[in-house]
């Protein structure tokens, strides 16, 4: 069997700030359910010695909400050179400054 995987996105959370109508998981955003990065530890090291992984993505409802989730994926995929890495999010996870610039510095910090 032939697999080519160059791509792996992350389903951060279903846990949503927003209430968009277009929301493919709409009836899920309640749950507050999240990827534990300490679960997964050391995943994308394992999938760049075998493929070559051009993209990681976080996703899912709102993934800041779990910035340390995020910060830490980003961080082991920039360990392991992956060119691309993305982040959809709305922008609206808390609304204390302070936690806003926190997130923001460990993000950017993370690569």
């Amino acid at each position: 069997m032939y697999l080519n995987i160059n791509r792996v996105e992350f389903v951060v959370t279903n846990l949503c700030t927003g209430q968009c109508k277009h929301c493919s998981v709409g009836h899920k955003i309640k749950e507050t359910g999240h990827i534990q990065y300490e679960r997964m530890k050391h995943i994308l090291d394992k999938l760049c010695k075998r493929f070559s992984i051009q993209s990681v993505m976080c996703f899912g409802g709102e993934p800041l909400l779990y910035y340390n989730e995020v910060k830490e994926i980003m961080r082991e995929a920039s360990g392991c050179n992956i060119p691309k890495r993305q982040l959809i999010t709305n922008g609206y996870f808390n609304k204390d400054p302070q936690v806003i610039r926190q997130a923001v510095i460990a993000l950017k910090d993370a690569g």
